[in-house]
């Protein structure tokens, strides 16, 4: 059975998943950055940082971070259009996109990405809620090809 199917909602799900990641990512932004001070004690800190780099500050600097972001997202988009997903598949990668989409509007509108989300009891980059839907997206897409595909014979 094809992931095409309109029993499943076709593109819907992508398209809610999408536009809630990406509205939650710019409206978090909006509010959030520029504050500085801790959330819960030992445990969240709102701590604005400008991120020249790519998810999680990595390649701080880079002149490649908007190719790889604007290749990385042309890649899920032709995904998309070719497979044409419905269900839950579609709304894990409308998830990555919504995120995607949150940097890449920073990116192109400040010419870096506004992260100010910083964990205090590890050792981790500061990140943003982009950076959430687009891992959080990949996490249960990998789940779901795992242990629900069963080989693309049945759809979320």
């Amino acid at each position: 059975m094809k992931r095409n199917s309109t029993k499943n909602g076709g593109i819907f799900p992508l398209l809610i998943a999408l536009c809630f990641a990406l509205l939650t990512d710019l409206i978090s932004k909006k509010w959030l950055f520029g504050r500085e001070q801790t959330v819960i004690p030992g445990v969240l800190a709102l701590t604005p940082v400008q991120n020249t780099g790519v998810s999680f500050g990595f390649l701080q600097g880079s002149i490649w971070a908007i190719g790889l972001s604007l290749f990385m997202l042309l890649c899920v988009m032709i995904f998309c259009i070719k497979t044409k997903p419905g269900g839950a598949f579609a709304a894990f990668i409308g998830l990555m996109l919504g995120g995607a989409l949150g940097n890449l509007a920073d990116r192109l509108l400040y010419g870096y990405v506004r992260d100010m989300l910083e964990i205090l009891f590890i050792d981790f980059p500061v990140f943003n809620l982009g950076d959430v839907f687009v891992c959080l997206g990949a996490f249960l897409m990998a789940i779901y090809i795992l242990f629900f595909d069963k080989g693309g014979q049945k759809n979320a």
